[in-house]
C-alpha cells in the first residue's frame, strides 16, 4: 500500500470496493511487494467562539489554519519484469477530504456534507522499452502530474493534471527531459443570464529539463506549459454572440531554481504569463495550474516570485519561510492591476529528536484596482504548538503530532468580505492535529 500527498480537489463518486479489489490483487503476489509511505491530515479542533473556521491559508499559512482532514490512498505494483531490465508498472490513487464535523461521513456525500472521494490517478508505466533512452519511462492514463507544492500555503504553483500519456526522465545533456500531453477540460460560463452548458476541450502540452547543475550544488528545473482549447463551430458561435467568454490558448513557463543547504534547502519559483493563466497567479486562495473560461482574460499578464525553504538558525533552532509576490494587470476589463504579498516563518525550539515547540507567523496584504478604486485585503496569524514528530525538520519529517492555539485577524476584507463568526474580524482557535507523511 502506497500513500501519497496528492490534494487535487476535482472529484468524481466511486465505489470503495473497486479500491479493496485492486488492493487485493496488486498484494497478492508477495508480502514484500506491499509498500508505504503516504500522506493523510486529521484531528479536531474548535474556537473560543462556535467551530474553527480556516481563512485564506495560501496567504496565512496552512499552520494551525485547517479544518477538514486530507488523505491519499494509492496502489502501485512492477507487474511485470525481464533480465533486459523492461518494467511494466500499474499505479491507482484514489484521494479525498474528510470535514471531520461529524460522526459518520459518508463519501458519496460530496461537498454539502464535506466528504469527497475521487481516483486521482490511475495509469500505467513501462520502462526499458526506448532503445536509445533505456532510462526513459512511457506512461497513459489519468494523472496528477509531477505537481509542485508550496507547503506552508496549500497551493501548487504547478498543478496540472488530467488524462495524458508521456515520456519522463529522458537523459539529454547535463538534466532530465520530460514531454507529456494531459486533457483538462474547462467549463464555460455564460456572460448574462442565459445558461451555457459548454464544456470545452482543453489539452495541456507540458514539457520539463530537471536536474540542470548552474553552480556549485544548485540545479534548475525550467517547465513549459502550453495550454490549446480545441473548440467545436458551436462554441466559436456562442463567443462571436458574446454569451459565452472566449476561450483563448495560454501559456506559462516557470523555472524552479533548488539549493540544498546543510540539511535544509532553499527554492525560488519564478512565472510570467498572460491570459487565463495569470489570473491563477493573482487571485486570493487556492492557485494551480487551472484553465478558468468563467471571465475576459484575454487581456491579463501577471509574474510571481516564490521564495521558500529550510534552514537551522543553530544546533537548536530551526525555521521554514515562504515569501511570495505576485503583481497582474489587466486581469480582466474591471480589474486593472493586482499587487500581492505574503510572508511565513516557522521558527521551532527542538528539545530533543521528537519533540519540539513551534511558532509560525504570518501576513499578507493584498490591492485589486477595480474600476479606478483600491479594494484591500490583509490579515495576520500566529499559531503557537508543541509538536510530536518523527524528526526534527518542519517539513521534511513526519508524522506530526500538533497540539496548537491560533489567532488570525483580518486587518482589511474587501475583496472577499470574509468575516468570522458573528462578525468578528479575529477569531483564537485551538485543536490537536496528526499528520503524516512518508
Amino acid at each position: 500500500l502506497i500513500m501519497t500527498k496528492n490534494m487535487t480537489r476535482n472529484h468524481q463518486h466511486t465505489p470503495l470496493a473497486l479500491a479493496i479489489a485492486l488492493a487485493a490483487t496488486l498484494g497478492a503476489g508477495s508480502a514484500q511487494a506491499v509498500d508505504f509511505h503516504g500522506y493523510f491530515r486529521t484531528g479536531i479542533s474548535s474556537s473560543t467562539n462556535g467551530d474553527q473556521q480556516a481563512w485564506l491559508p495560501g496567504k496565512l499559512g496552512r499552520f494551525g489554519n485547517e479544518t477538514e482532514g486530507w488523505y491519499d490512498i494509492a496502489l502501485a505494483q512492477d507487474v511485470y519484469k525481464n533480465e533486459q531490465g523492461q518494467v511494466f508498472g500499474v499505479y491507482v490513487n484514489f484521494d479525498g477530504d474528510v470535514a471531520l464535523k461529524r460522526d459518520w461521513e459518508p463519501f458519496d456525500s460530496g461537498y454539502k456534507n464535506g466528504n469527497v472521494l475521487q481516483f486521482s490517478d490511475m495509469y500505467a508505466t513501462a520502462k526499458g522499452f526506448i532503445p536509445s533512452a533505456p532510462e526513459a519511462t512511457i506512461w497513459a492514463g489519468k494523472r496528477g502530474y509531477e505537481k509542485r507544492e508550496t507547503q506552508m500555503l496549500d497551493y501548487k504553483p504547478i498543478g496540472v493534471a488530467g488524462n495524458g500519456a508521456g515520456v519522463q526522465g529522458i537523459k539529454a545533456g547535463p538534466g532530465e527531459l520530460s514531454v507529456a500531453v494531459l486533457r483538462k477540460d474547462a467549463d464555460a460560463v455564460a456572460t448574462g443570464l442565459t445558461a451555457v452548458n459548454e464544456l470545452f476541450n482543453v489539452n495541456y502540452f507540458d514539457v520539463r529539463y530537471a536536474k540542470l547543475p548552474i553552480f556549485s550544488d544548485a540545479t534548475v528545473e525550467l517547465i513549459a506549459d502550453y495550454a490549446m482549447v480545441n473548440k467545436t463551430d458551436s462554441q466559436e458561435a456562442l463567443e462571436a454572440a458574446g454569451t459565452a467568454y472566449k476561450a483563448e490558448n495560454a501559456f506559462i513557463p516557470t523555472v524552479i531554481l533548488s539549493k540544498p543547504l546543510q540539511n535544509g534547502f532553499n527554492e525560488t519559483t519564478i512565472q510570467a504569463t498572460t491570459k487565463t493563466f495569470a489570473n491563477n497567479l493573482v487571485k486570493l486562495g487556492y492557485n494551480e495550474t487551472s484553465f478558468g473560461v468563467d471571465n475576459d482574460y484575454s487581456d491579463a499578464k501577471a509574474f510571481r516570485i516564490i521564495n521558500t525553504g529550510e534552514a537551522y538558525l543553530s544546533d537548536k533552532v530551526i525555521m521554514s519561510h515562504a515569501a511570495v509576490y505576485a503583481h497582474g494587470t489587466d486581469i480582466t476589463p474591471t480589474t486593472e492591476k493586482v499587487n500581492a504579498f505574503t510572508l511565513v516563518a516557522r521558527p521551532a525550539y527542538i528539545w530533543n529528536q521528537n519533540n519540539k515547540t513551534a511558532l509560525e507567523l504570518g501576513w499578507f496584504k493584498q490591492t485589486n484596482t477595480v474600476s479606478g478604486t483600491d479594494l484591500e485585503e490583509s490579515g495576520k496569524k500566529v499559531t503557537l504548538a508543541h509538536v510530536l514528530t518523527a524528526g526534527p525538520s518542519l517539513l521534511t519529517m513526519r508524522p506530526d503530532f500538533r497540539f496548537y492555539t491560533t489567532y488570525i485577524k483580518a486587518d482589511k476584507n474587501e475583496i472577499d468580505s470574509w468575516s468570522f463568526h458573528d462578525g468578528k474580524d479575529h477569531q483564537i482557535s485551538f485543536g490537536v492535529q496528526a499528520e503524516a507523511w512518508r
